[in-house]
């Protein structure tokens, strides 16, 4: 198995591996050994930095335990109430 490599942190220790291509997409994986949790962030973008980190320690946050900002649930319309927005 390839690995970048082990860090031990407060709740155990981390394997992680990431990659991606010039192609503009990348993936990253880890998994915390001691707390039974894994993982993945895949992102098709250039500079994947910027949404590894906001987006995988949001991930990491919750999976931990920790609160992170969620968006609104959806809301439900009745099919009536769409039929105003229809082409005609």
């Amino acid at each position: 198995i390839a690995y970048d490599g082990t860090d031990p942190i407060p709740s155990g220790v981390l394997i992680q591996h990431d990659g991606g291509s010039t192609l503009g997409n990348a993936a990253e994986m880890r998994r915390y050994i001691d707390a039974g949790v894994v993982t993945m962030v895949f992102v098709n973008v250039d500079g994947e930095e910027v949404l590894f980190e906001g987006v995988r320690d949001r991930i990491e946050h919750l999976a931990f335990g920790g609160d992170v900002w969620l968006p609104p649930a959806a809301v439900v319309l009745d099919r009536s109430e769409l039929t105003k927005f229809a082409a005609v």
